[in-house]
């Protein structure tokens, strides 16, 4: 997925940083290896210094993407057909 640079200038204003950093909770986020390198991936373009801060600008970046009309989704994998509960 390619991100377009203007987007972080938008992010990265000072206004919208300071507000964020006043309301933010903690949480838990299960992540795998390939999750790890794409907020490493982000750490390196965007110069973030932490996970926590590359995590909250993708999100960021991608809810701005879709509150602007972007329209391409990320294929799901297929789901496993239901079993009807009469058969079992």
């Amino acid at each position: 997925m390619a991100v377009e640079c203007r987007f972080i200038e938008h992010v990265l204003d000072k206004r919208m940083v300071s507000r964020y950093t006043h309301s933010m909770k903690k949480t838990t986020v299960y992540l795998d290896e390939s999750d790890y390198e794409a907020l490493a991936l982000i750490q390196e373009h965007y110069g973030t210094k932490s996970e926590s801060a590359a995590l909250r600008l993708a999100l960021r970046l991608l809810a701005d993407q879709l509150k602007k009309g972007a329209t391409s989704r990320v294929p799901r994998p297929p789901r496993p057909p239901r079993q009807n509960p009469a058969t079992r």
